[in-house]
């Protein structure tokens, strides 16, 4: 291949890698966006909040919405909390175009600066993997659950690459260009290595059968996180996961501290 196809083609996936898609919300997402109360922080991110008391924020994945989690608002303002639904840079409601992980973990930082210290967080996919990056550059934070969250950006990247099909010489330069416009090697994102660095508590939720984001990636992260548990699920794949009632129950028994059910024990290894 010429090297002015490469570098065209290579810029070209960057653009896709970088500019998510806004999905309008389902009807049960708008109806509890409609409930809530409109939160604009300093740096333009917008939210929903529900509840008083002790503050959690829930954080989407990539081309997703606060209201994606939005499931996990009425536990939560039952058991006497304050929710936030955050749509993060380019999501949602939110402003920007494009976005990356470290972006949306300075976003984070921002909006929890903003909030004061919070009781937890409650994180799905790139989302979790930027809460993690949050944590490390110092979002307070005294509990998080982390759901089907990568491990690692390299490894997204190469299964970007791979669902793209970009021939090898390609991919190579479209991984120079994330790094340049996210500003650090994805080998220095490994969630993993960030995680081993934390002393936060932490809940890794997965599924066996997420085709998303490999298993494994949660057992490294669950192995290197110093206070971690991993709970595993069967069969809710990438996405049902953030709807079943049994890891709505533990994630919200996690971050309010209480003790799981017994038959929820047994499935946390």
């Amino acid at each position: 291949m010429e090297i002015e196809d490469i570098e065209e083609q290579a810029r070209t996936a960057l653009e896709m890698f970088m500019t998510p898609r806004r999905l309008a919300p389902r009807d049960w997402e708008a109806a509890l966006l409609r409930r809530g109360t409109p939160l604009t922080f300093a740096n333009g991110l917008v939210a929903r909040s529900y509840g008083a008391g002790p503050r959690v924020l829930l954080v989407h994945g990539w081309e997703g919405r606060g209201m994606n989690l939005g499931m996990f608002i009425a536990p939560l303002t039952a058991a006497g909390y304050q929710v936030v639904a955050l749509d993060g840079p380019a999501h949602g409601e939110s402003p920007g175009e494009q976005t990356n992980p470290v972006d949306f973990a300075q976003g984070l930082l921002g909006v929890g600066q903003e909030l004061g210290p919070l009781v937890g967080v409650i994180a799905h996919s790139m989302g979790a993997a930027s809460t993690a990056i949050a944590l490390r550059q110092g979002l307070a934070a005294e509990r998080v659950a982390l759901i089907a969250g990568p491990s690692s950006l390299a490894g997204v990247l190469r299964r970007f690459a791979q669902v793209a099909r970009l021939p090898e010489p390609v991919a190579e330069r479209f991984y120079q260009l994330v790094a340049e416009r996210v500003g650090e090697p994805a080998e220095a994102l490994d969630i993993a290595h960030v995680g081993a660095t934390l002393a936060t508590p932490a809940l890794i939720i997965h599924d066996l059968a997420d085709a998303d984001v490999p298993f494994a990636d949660a057992q490294a992260i669950a192995a290197s996180w110093p206070d971690a548990r991993l709970y595993i699920t069967e069969g809710l794949g990438h996405r049902r996961i953030l709807r079943d009632r049994d890891v709505i129950a533990m994630a919200t028994s996690f971050i309010t501290a209480d003790v799981p059910s017994a038959a929820l024990l047994g499935s946390i290894a």
